[in-house]
């Protein structure tokens, strides 16, 4: 089965599913807080605006979602998905790449450390919110 086509399995029914925004544009995570605001079971439990940051917050805490920028202001989200490939817990999160940066390198990248979902940010917001509304909504999914 293609890497983007896999979903980990979601949260036991009653808890929001936790997501990590790995984003360095204030306007693009606000735009992004804001869109994703009305999807039940969803809450938005952490930033990152470095790939630093990020990888902290992962080895501190747990997220069933973590939605990666690819350029970051110090560092990429190429080497935090290289990072979290190596936790044990990587395989229970969906992991969604959403960037400008849509070049079918960073794809094959992305989907070689498990990246479930790609979306180019300057069209595929509508498919990014359908998508996490639908991982709520499953308690299994994949």
């Amino acid at each position: 089965m293609n890497a983007l086509n896999m979903q980990p399995a979601a949260p036991s029914p009653g808890r929001p599913l936790r997501l990590l925004l790995v984003e360095d544009s204030p306007a693009v995570r606000a735009l992004l807080v804001e869109n994703l605001s009305d999807i039940s079971r969803l809450e938005v439990a952490g930033f990152a605006d470095t790939e630093a940051e990020a990888i902290r917050l992962l080895s501190q805490d747990a997220y069933d979602v973590v939605i990666f920028d690819i350029e970051l202001r110090q560092g990429n989200g190429i080497s935090v998905l290289r990072s979290l490939a190596s936790s044990p817990r990587s395989q229970d999160i969906l992991k969604i790449i959403f960037s400008n940066n849509v070049s079918g390198a960073y794809r094959r990248v992305g989907a070689q450390f498990g990246v479930h979902h790609f979306f180019d940010k300057t069209s595929e917001l509508p498919r990014l919110h359908a998508i996490l509304e639908q991982a709520t909504q499953n308690v299994t999914l994949g």
